[in-house]
């Protein structure tokens, strides 16, 4: 009876909030048909509308063209802009109250509001024509608009105006997302001061290529206490955002293949940047027609231009370089004075500024934000409590200080490095437009009509002069802070290769020789080897073959942890039945494989039985919290058992190894049962293994029910080409995946797209969810660079207000 009450009252909510959020979602919608009158723009601009809500702008000026493009991003997706830039900013807790001010001091400590506006100052003109153009547009709408978004309505809060440095903001929020030394650098310290080189060489990527620069060990656990926080919170952050603890292993696939291999008498050119899912998605499709400007591409809501994307003449796509674009350095206070800090035998003084962080319903948070010569004090992000004082203390006796050096801090201009592809015609224009983009470092891939391919990598590196530079260093001495970046000109590129096609997969591209340090953070090279061998096997390479390739769920890695488990099994005696499993199993990730079931648990508990217990279990959680580290780690030591020996101090690696994956497969077989039953037909990758997007609210169990998508069962692991990302600490919750897919034939003036949900963000949008389906399916849809007439499904036109 209790029970029914229950469901009575809940159901009764939903459809009282159903019914609200009707009433204010409609009005909402965006404006697709008819006119409407704005100041700031200088002529009328046409946007037509395809059948699933995508934008073709068409305007007389490329002023008009961005103010179009802010208007309709406004339209879609003006609450995922809000949250990002309240994210970079340090407001979130404005709105959402104290659970958010953790996240808002971590970024206030980051500076990205001062940075943004260093930034606006060394842009290129054209970039602040953008800019300023964008925003009349995203302000046209928050002021014409008769009602907004229902998140708005829900929170109580009406947006102020865009600036930007709100767009600024947005795109080096891209640059931190794909920074990974925020986590390494800490971590690998602490197993550095806690186990010592030599065990760190076999749990550190790239240690042992610099074995003969070892430094000594030293006691630094003060400075990874205060860098502990630090990724608490910026695993908060993701959380909050995105529902995941971390961004795991982000990466991305993109190849290039010439027309001596395509068959078509053009390039073939294809992309699916794997990012943390969100919802609305990350990225936004749309078509910008103007006397300068022929473009279609996804751009990112909240800043102009098309991000990845094909115009007239060239196409491009993107890659993670995986750069170590960061640092962190203990510095050293004077035991006499505490705001000052010793440096190159002199004393500094601390920068301090003081700040306040407003909270919904709540005193203010008043605090202290330091920086020393390298940069921001990070290790004032403490836990500290917001209830013990109104006055944020400098950190205590046993917590080091720690400052961060970023390579994204210094003046760069991406604006202007989009603007410049969106208009590029060849290779020779490609290259001077990547010159402007400092950050995130990307590889990019280019194809043109006149058949031409290639690639480049592109953005600010730093050029360090000193040995481990994976570890924090000592912040007392000069010659341990770089101060610029490797040439652009020394980053590898590569034109018209002889074979034929060229791609990445957040892998190696330097040659061996190469002299500057990049990263130690590639991925495994599962999905790289996977592209080149599946191109390099067939003459040509169609489109429909570059769809195959891009939902592939081979993985090589699999394979080999599964010849692993059945070796270990007959060394160990071990022969369960659902060794047959193994025996069959074919390569494929797939939703209905028992197989990938069995291998996925196992190396769930192969990394923890192997790592754990030398890392100790909150070291070992860390570790795992990106998880190229350890799969790239067990990868080696499964084709080298004698690391496994020397990470454990004993002889017979492969012994050990063998007798540990055994265990792990046993371990794994009981947690299946436990789950699904006693038989395995029931185990399928599929059931264990979902994708949920989630909207910024769904911590509120009503938002959830009614705005999130899924749960869907889903193919692929990290190690497939088709990306199917899980935490190693909470699995097994698909997390990371394409965040768009795209295919461009150079001969056809369009491109072919796939976004996992839509292109509005208003829940009661037609284009909440509808391409979706297509995104579950593998599907890619061909968008034209232009719509042909007849074709378009509403007409709306922005005309000046007189």
């Amino acid at each position: 009876m209790v029970l029914a009450i229950a469901s009575l009252t809940l159901i009764i909510i939903l459809v009282s909030i159903l019914l609200l959020l009707r009433k204010i979602g409609t009005s909402s919608l965006p404006q697709e048909k008819g006119h409407i009158a704005l100041a700031g723009i200088g002529s009328n601009v046409v946007v037509y509308r395809d059948s699933v809500g995508v934008p073709y702008i068409e305007a007389r000026s490329d002023s008009d063209a961005y103010f179009a493009l802010g208007f309709v991003h406004a339209q879609d997706r003006l609450f995922q802009m809000e949250v990002y830039r309240r994210l970079g900013e340090g407001r979130l807790s404005e709105i959402f109250g104290e659970r958010t001010l953790d996240i808002d001091l971590l970024f206030r400590t980051l500076r990205f509001t001062e940075l943004a506006d260093s930034l606006y100052q060394t842009v290129s003109p054209i970039s602040r024509d953008l800019l300023n153009w964008y925003c009349r547009g995203v302000n046209a709408y928050i002021e014409t608009t008769k009602a907004l978004p229902a998140e708005f309505t829900m929170l109580e809060f009406h947006p102020r105006e865009w600036t930007p440095r709100d767009c600024l903001i947005v795109a080096r929020l891209m640059a931190w997302d794909l920074n990974l030394a925020w986590w390494t650098k800490p971590v690998f310290g602490e197993i550095y001061n806690k186990l010592g080189p030599d065990k760190a060489s076999v749990l550190i990527p790239l240690f042992s290529d610099r074995q003969n620069l070892k430094l000594p060990q030293r006691n630094r656990k003060g400075t990874y206490t205060s860098l502990e926080r630090f990724i608490e919170i910026n695993s908060e952050a993701y959380s909050f955002l995105e529902g995941s603890k971390s961004p795991d292993g982000i990466g991305s696939n993109n190849w290039v293949i010439s027309p001596t291999r395509t068959g078509m008498g053009y390039p073939i050119l294809c992309n699916d940047p794997h990012l943390a899912f969100s919802l609305p998605a990350r990225w936004y499709l749309v078509s910008i027609a103007s006397p300068t400007v022929h473009v279609i591409g996804v751009s990112i809501p909240g800043a102009p231009g098309i991000v990845i994307g094909r115009n007239d003449r060239i196409a491009w796509g993107m890659t993670n370089v995986m750069a170590d674009d960061a640092d962190f350095y203990e510095v050293q206070p004077d035991s006499a004075n505490p705001d000052s800090f010793q440096y190159d035998g002199k004393l500094l003084a601390f920068a301090n500024k003081v700040d306040t962080i407003e909270i919904k319903d709540k005193p203010a948070y008043v605090f202290i934000k330091r920086e020393a010569e390298q940069g921001p004090v990070v290790s004032d992000v403490l836990s500290n409590s917001y209830k013990m004082s109104s006055l944020h203390s400098q950190s205590s006796e046993d917590s080091g200080i720690v400052a961060l050096r970023w390579s994204a801090y210094w003046p760069s201009d991406e604006i202007r490095a989009i603007y410049l592809l969106n208009t590029a015609n060849n290779y020779e224009e490609f290259l001077a437009a990547l010159k402007n983009f400092g950050a995130p470092a990307q590889n990019f891939v280019f194809a043109d009509v006149n058949g031409n391919i290639g690639f480049k990598a592109a953005g600010n590196i730093p050029l360090r002069k000193y040995p481990l530079p994976f570890l924090p260093q000592a912040g007392n001495n000069s010659k341990l802070v770089w101060e610029s970046f490797i040439p652009f000109e020394l980053l590898p590129q590569n034109l018209n290769p002889a074979g034929g096609f060229y791609a990445t997969a957040n892998n190696k591209t330097i040659p061996e020789n190469f002299p500057y340090y990049l990263t130690n953070l590639y991925e495994a090279s599962s999905r790289i080897d996977r592209i080149n061998s599946f191109i390099a096997s067939h003459d040509t390479m169609n489109l429909g073959l570059s769809k195959t390739l891009q939902l592939d769920y081979y993985s090589e890695y699999m394979v080999e942890l599964s010849r692993k488990i059945l070796a270990a099994c007959d060394s160990e005696n071990f022969s369960p039945k659902e060794l047959v499993y193994l025996r069959n199993f074919d390569g494929n990730i797939i939703a209905k494989s028992t197989a990938a079931s069995i291998l996925n648990a196992t190396f769930v508990e192969l990394i923890r039985d192997v790592f754990e217990p030398e890392l100790g279990t909150s070291l070992y959680r860390k570790y795992v919290l990106i998880g190229n580290v350890p799969t790239r780690m067990l990868d080696a030591y499964i084709n080298d058992p004698r690391l496994v020996g020397k990470l454990y101090g004993a002889d017979n690696g492969d012994s050990l190894l063998n007798f540990k994956t055994a265990e792990s497969f046993n371990n794994a077989l009981q947690s299946l049962r436990q789950r699904f039953g006693a038989d395995p037909i029931n185990w399928t990758w599929g059931r264990l293994h979902t994708l949920e997007l989630k909207h910024p609210l769904s911590s509120n169990s009503v938002i959830k029910r009614l705005y999130d998508l899924g749960p869907y069962e889903r193919g692929g692991n990290s190690t497939t080409l088709n990306n199917g990302e899980f935490s190693l600490d909470d699995p097994y919750e698909m997390t990371i995946g394409p965040s768009m897919r795209m295919i461009v034939d150079l001969g056809r003036q369009g491109a072919y797209f796939s976004l996992p949900g839509g292109e509005c963000g208003q829940l009661l949008s037609l284009h909440y969810s509808d391409l979706m389906n297509d995104y579950l399916r593998g599907d890619v849809r061909f968008f034209p660079t232009r719509i042909p007439l007849g074709e378009e499904m509403n007409r709306l036109e922005l005309i000046p207000l007189q």
